[in-house]
């Protein structure tokens, strides 16, 4: 059974296709340079096949890796200030950093793989469109096994993202998915996101009746590419809550229908929030820059 990072996942996380590019000095997590070595985050969470990276600041460079406890679940490299972990199997390690002071300082990063993400907290998700009405409720799971019954709802963040999954299983081989996608270019993720947009943008997308065996079921749906405004109107640790509408149009394989058009009305979400405390890239994310950007070059939406 495909990984639900091609399939459900497939694009859950548009939005990085725009965060992917930007380099990470450390800077934008407000840390700076000092005399101890500080990192964005010192405790990670990574599904399996996944990467991540944490920013190392501090002390004297160049950085360089002095353990990694369990390279049975973990691989690590430095590059620059950048800490990069590939997650290789289900398990934990930590990994020491030191710099090239004498004596050397230390920092200390856990690293934690997992095969899923859950809140254990149901979600819920509805809209009503010219293309039928959607609801999902209850508790999902996102990880390495696509669901084969029930249905869900969770947002996951990290540094640089925040997006919310709803899916609805019909059965094994038939799955409605809902993504909404958040882009800010602050840390704050209240308020109104839109599509066209800067500051802070949304993407929407639907895909009803998607084979979650097949590794590319997420690339025929609807993107709400033409209009699109999601409002959050509450956010805290856990939780996230808000409303979201807009027009768009059917997308295959990377091509915009714009003939066959979707309006969404009426959106609303509640969900739990899993933190990864990482910047991670998966298989998944690579393929959605590759989609996006095949969209971005046929139709010039972006």
């Amino acid at each position: 059974m495909k990984n639900i990072l091609n399939s459900i996942g497939y694009l859950c996380l548009i939005m990085i296709f725009f965060g992917c590019d930007k380099e990470s000095t450390g800077d934008e997590f407000g840390i700076g340079t000092g005399s101890i070595l500080s990192a964005s985050s010192t405790n990670l969470a990574l599904l399996i096949g996944g990467q991540g990276k944490t920013v190392i600041t501090g002390g004297t460079e160049p950085y360089s890796v002095l353990e990694n406890t369990n390279s049975s679940v973990i691989t690590v490299q430095i590059s620059s200030r950048e800490l990069q972990v590939t997650a290789l199997a289900e398990g934990s390690s930590s990994v020491k950093v030191k710099d090239s002071s004498s004596p050397a300082k230390t920092i200390t990063i856990s690293v934690t793989v997992k095969t899923s993400y859950t809140a254990n907290v149901p979600g819920s998700l509805l809209f009503t469109s010219t293309r039928g009405n959607y609801s999902a409720n209850g508790i999902a799971v996102y990880g390495n096994i696509p669901p084969v019954s029930g249905e869900g709802v969770i947002a996951i963040q990290d540094f640089e993202t925040l997006f919310l999954l709803a899916y609805k299983v019909n059965s094994p081989a038939d799955i409605d998915v809902t993504i909404i996608s958040f882009e800010s270019n602050t840390a704050d993720y209240s308020g109104t996101f839109l599509y066209p947009g800067t500051l802070k943008r949304v993407f929407i997308s639907y895909f009803p009746h998607g084979n979650p065996n097949d590794s590319t079921f997420l690339e025929v749906g609807y993107l709400l590419a033409s209009t699109a405004t999601a409002a959050i109107d509450s956010i805290s640790a856990s939780t996230m809550r808000g409303t979201f509408s807009g027009h768009g149009y059917f997308l295959t394989y990377g091509t915009l229908v714009t003939s066959q058009t979707i309006d969404v009305t009426n959106g609303a979400f509640n969900a739990p929030i899993v933190h990864t405390g990482s910047m991670e890239e998966t298989t998944l994310e690579r393929n959605v820059i590759r989609m996006v950007r095949k969209v971005v070059r046929r139709n010039r939406v972006f």
